[in-house]
């Protein structure tokens, strides 16, 4: 069992999530995760053993919105509710559940795919919300309860995901952040393609992090989106330009389009740049050796149509409808292609929430074209930029002399700061392993920078920063703040709030050493002042 695979099972062994799989009839679990025991009371082959089994135990008050919520399957795609589960005595918990229909290439259901999630304390504090309420304004009607019950699904699983993401991302940072340093170190042979597979797991799962957290976001209407006109020129060649190496390395051909100067689309540029480079990957990865990948431009209707054209296997229309669902793979999970299952779900989500669309046609045997469909604009007025000088270089020996002083109480990611200065030997790094102390070491040593962590033992890194930034004598030391708190609320709340900089864990070890050299030596080598003193 490799690292990956094990970290999975632990996660869904530990989560108060069970998996399951239930047959045509809806009335056998066939399948069902290994923890069932610890969450629901009852062994895996206990459930699927009978039929009726997960029915039967059912709370009776709940069991007309639980029998509805499977009627709906039978015509439509997805089934999703809260109800009461009897686990074994006699004690009842709350599940918050999801179920997927499975159908053949006619449409008919071979079964659903689903999931359950523990939600009793929160449905607990919910009843007693609700049993105030209904005091004093009456009983809510079946929509208003269904409503209120999915809005508080929806939080339950951002904070439980965002949770997820700051605890998975810690340990990570030692993971990727030594990996980076070995692969730094000139290694050959065995050892070098040992880090390589490190590095490749790890960014796997910081890009599952990543793109579940994004999804989480977008059901809740939280994904923060900055619409502007983007270049459908500019954008197309720096995707392209990105993903040519890969399409090298899989010894295909790689073109763009000719784009119109004047063509410019209203998006996020971020996001519209994540949809395209996701769906040239896709293209690249499953397509076939010697093969090509071409971008092509349309415009029409007001809308400007990127489609991202492959000579790959193609895609049989029965595995059409589940092209987009989360973790889908359509069978590539068999093969040795890297994926998570989540990134075309992704893009069209995103699409969407930029107002446009992703479609999809195929020839199997012959290929793939996905298009991205989104609102033309006009061209946005030129304004004047100011080229920026490169900074100077020269040996980081020959640098003068930096104090640093890094806010951490974790030793693991402090001893990787340290290994990673190495690098910087013309910087002094001193440790604090808590704010209060930070505080103090800062005002008396005044350093040239501050790294900064959010989670201490004492006091909030904001309580840090806010502290420096009051006092006259400090206010002006640069704070680059490294957390694994890596939501866009807490970003630029930070940024508000005069930190210089925001680098989430796991640490790019690179841009980590750009970051410092940008702010400690500015000028390069030849213009720096000296320390006084």
């Amino acid at each position: 069992m490799n690292e990956r695979t094990g970290f999975t099972e632990e996660l869904v062994e530990r989560a108060p999530v069970v998996f399951f799989r239930r047959s045509a009839a809806l009335d056998r679990i066939t399948y069902i995760s290994p923890n069932s025991d610890r969450v629901l009371g009852y062994p895996p082959f206990e459930i699927e053993a009978t039929a009726g089994f997960w029915d039967g135990r059912v709370h009776e008050e709940d069991l007309r919105w639980y029998q509805r919520g499977l009627e709906t399957l039978t015509d439509g795609e997805q089934t999703e509710g809260e109800y009461r589960f009897v686990r074994r005595g006699g004690i009842p918990i709350w599940l918050h559940c999801i179920e997927y229909a499975e159908r053949d290439g006619a449409g008919a259901l071979l079964g659903t795919l689903g999931y359950a999630t523990d939600v009793t304390d929160r449905m607990t504090v919910l009843a007693v919300l609700r049993g105030a309420h209904a005091e004093m304004k009456g009983l809510n009607s079946d929509l208003t309860e269904a409503r209120d019950a999915a809005e508080t699904a929806n939080r339950a699983k951002s904070e439980f995901l965002t949770g997820m993401s700051h605890e998975i991302r810690t340990p990570l940072n030692a993971i990727l952040g030594y990996a980076q340093l070995l692969a730094m170190a000139g290694l050959g042979g065995e050892q070098r393609e040992g880090v390589d597979e490190i590095l490749k797991g790890g960014r796997h799962l910081l890009s599952l992090v990543g793109e579940v957290l994004d999804i989480a976001r977008i059901e809740a209407g939280s994904l923060p989106l900055s619409m502007e006109p983007v270049s459908v020129q500019e954008i197309c060649d720096e995707c392209v330009a990105l993903v040519r190496p890969l399409a090298w390395d899989n010894q295909l051909t790689i073109t763009g389009p000719a784009v119109d100067d004047n063509r410019f689309l209203m998006a996020d540029r971020q996001r519209v740049k994540q949809v395209l480079l996701n769906l040239l990957s896709n293209a690249i990865k499953y397509n076939r050796p010697r093969g090509s990948v071409e971008l092509e431009v349309e415009t029409e209707d007001g809308h400007v149509t990127i489609n991202v054209v492959d000579t790959g296997m193609g895609i049989p229309r029965d595995k059409m409808a589940a092209l987009f669902k989360p973790f889908e793979r359509l069978g590539a999970e068999q093969t040795d292609i890297e994926g998570t299952g989540l990134g075309l779900a992704l893009s069209r989500r995103l699409a969407e929430a930029m107002k446009g669309r992703i479609t999809v046609s195929s020839r199997p045997g012959r290929g793939s074209t996905f298009s991205v469909r989104l609102e033309i604009v006009d061209a946005p007025a030129k304004t004047s930029t100011r080229a920026r000088r490169p900074r100077a270089q020269g040996s980081h020996r020959e640098l003068p002399e930096r104090r640093i002083i890094y806010v951490e109480d974790n030793l693991s990611n402090l001893k990787l700061v340290e290994r990673i200065l190495e690098r910087r030997p013309s910087i002094e790094l001193h440790a604090a392993l808590q704010g209060r102390l930070g505080l103090d070491l800062i005002r008396q040593h005044q350093p040239d920078l501050v790294l900064l962590d959010l989670n201490l033992a004492d006091i909030d890194g904001l309580q840090v920063l806010d502290g420096l930034k009051a006092e006259p004598g400090t206010a002006a030391i640069p704070v680059v703040v490294i957390s694994a708190d890596a939501t866009d609320k807490r970003v630029e709340q930070l940024r508000a709030a005069g930190a210089r900089d925001y680098l989430t864990k796991p640490l790019d070890v690179a841009r980590f050493l750009m970051v410092l050299d940008g702010i400690l030596w500015p000028a390069g080598v030849e213009d720096v002042r000296q320390r006084p003193g």
